[in-house]
């Protein structure tokens, strides 16, 4: 089955929300609600061997899909909650041997980061790139943050982080 959408009740008094299943990767929307709802945004990375391929192209589409909806969520005033049922180590070291036997970051963050974007695209991906440079000294890229790392970065003081 290449997707499956599940309806979930109000939480709480809250919104309704979908999860939508693709395959093994998993990431649920908040649906629209009334301005000043509470959101609960579900996300899961799936099951795999994290190390060995974080920052791969997967990682980066997942990563700034992620960042693009916390960063709408932020723009209203009430709190949100991202539960990631998969939540990896959070920061992964790129220059450690799992990244270094596949190298997969390099055709995936590290090919963004040196990609030269157009304005439209720059602000689209800049939470994202934030978030990433958040974790790492200057130009160099030693580190990759997995999705509740990047959650964590962009998260106000009242939202909430559920990584299990």
């Amino acid at each position: 089955m290449l997707f499956h959408v599940f309806r979930h009740p109000p939480v709480e008094k809250r919104c309704d929300f979908e999860v939508v299943l693709f395959d093994h990767n998993h990431v649920a929307v908040a649906a629209d609600a009334d301005f000043g709802q509470a959101h609960e945004l579900v996300f899961d990375a799936g099951l795999r061997e994290k190390r060995l391929h974080a920052g791969n192209f997967a990682d980066v589409m997942k990563h700034a899909v992620l960042a693009r909806i916390l960063t709408y969520l932020a723009e209203k005033p009430a709190p949100y909650r991202v539960i990631d049922t998969h939540a990896g180590a959070g920061v992964y070291d790129l220059a450690g041997p799992e990244a270094a036997r596949t190298g997969e970051w390099r055709d995936g963050i590290g090919r963004l980061r040196a990609a030269s974007l157009d304005d439209e695209t720059r602000v689209l991906l800049t939470p994202y790139l934030d978030a990433v440079a958040s974790f790492n000294t200057g130009d160099k890229l030693e580190k990759y943050p997995g999705s509740p790392a990047i959650a964590r970065a962009m998260m106000r003081s009242q939202d909430r982080l559920v990584a299990c």
